[in-house]
């Protein structure tokens, strides 16, 4: 997300500078990117990262859970209840 063009929240996103890159993993907290700027090096850096998440979702689902927390129900989910 361009920063300079788009709304977002500044309390949440600590930037000081640009580019800031931050990798998110769904689920989890935002990790701030420090490695080098090469597009090599950032692709390298979220696949391993990705690999990492498959491999803890295929772990977790080998120890007989389906990879996602029971009960965590989305947003649209729990808006609806509320209605």
């Amino acid at each position: 997300m361009d920063a300079t063009a788009n709304e977002w929240d500044r309390t949440k996103w600590e930037v000081a500078g640009y580019p800031t890159i931050f990798y998110k993993p769904a689920g989890k907290s935002a990790e701030k990117y420090e490695g080098p700027r090469e597009v090599s090096d950032m692709l390298a850096h979220i696949k391993k990262k990705g690999k990492t998440i498959k491999a803890n979702a295929k772990k977790a689902k080998a120890a007989g859970g389906k990879g996602k927390k029971k009960g965590k129900k989305s947003k649209k989910a729990r808006a609806a209840e509320e209605e």
